[in-house]
């Protein structure tokens, strides 16, 4: 799968158990041979590209999974492509000018760069990169904030915001996409931002 602005319903005729691993938007050209965009609430089959990989999770236990699926990662498939340049921090903190500023070109040239590597455009970017920065606060009942002392730690403008984001992306309100990640009934594709296994290939948040 791309990116995703909307939820994107799937079916299994049977009981799921799912590996994800969440790549940054650049990888998906040199690793699956696949633009952003041509994935953007979308999903495509690579069982071709990952065969290997998936034998060898088949057949390794629990407790070596994480280990097996990213040496898996390294051997079968070429090496992380190098992060495009945009200014992530730049934007999510002062907008596109800035981050344009940051990068060395125009906002238009940007916005185009933008698009290229990530397959949205920055706007719509950095709406699902401030939700995304929710989701851990959302997944820890017990320990977690308030809704409202979540939506002001994230950069909502108040929790009635955070709701209709948590709606619009989910189908859900936070009181019951809470409840259902913290039983592990939330959907597949936040498993991963909430998974005490969740890893990345470098240091920047994964989209």
């Amino acid at each position: 799968t791309g990116p995703f602005t909307e939820p994107l319903p799937t079916c299994v005729a049977a009981d799921l158990d799912a590996v994800c691993i969440v790549l940054h938007p650049w990888q998906l050209r040199a690793w699956f041979g696949r633009t952003p965009a041509m994935l953007v609430d979308a999903m495509a089959d690579v069982t071709a590209v990952m065969a290997a990989l998936l034998a060898a999770l088949r057949t390794c236990a629990d407790d070596d999974l994480a280990g097996v699926l990213w040496d898996g990662l390294a051997a079968g498939l070429p090496a992380p492509a190098q992060p495009p340049g945009l200014s992530l921090e730049a934007l999510r903190l002062h907008g596109v000018a800035a981050a344009a500023a940051a990068s060395g070109c125009s906002p238009r040239q940007y916005q185009r760069r933008f698009a290229h590597a990530m397959g949205l455009a920055p706007a719509r970017w950095l709406r699902i990169s401030r939700w995304e920065g929710a989701v851990p606060g959302l997944s820890r009942p017990g320990a977690a904030p308030t809704l409202a002392d979540l939506a002001a730690a994230t950069g909502y403008a108040d929790q009635a915001h955070l709701t209709r984001e948590t709606r619009a992306f989910t189908q859900r309100p936070p009181a019951t996409l809470r409840r259902d990640l913290a039983c592990g009934a939330g959907p597949w594709a936040l498993q991963a931002l909430v998974s005490d296994r969740f890893k990345t290939l470098n240091d920047d948040r994964p989209t």
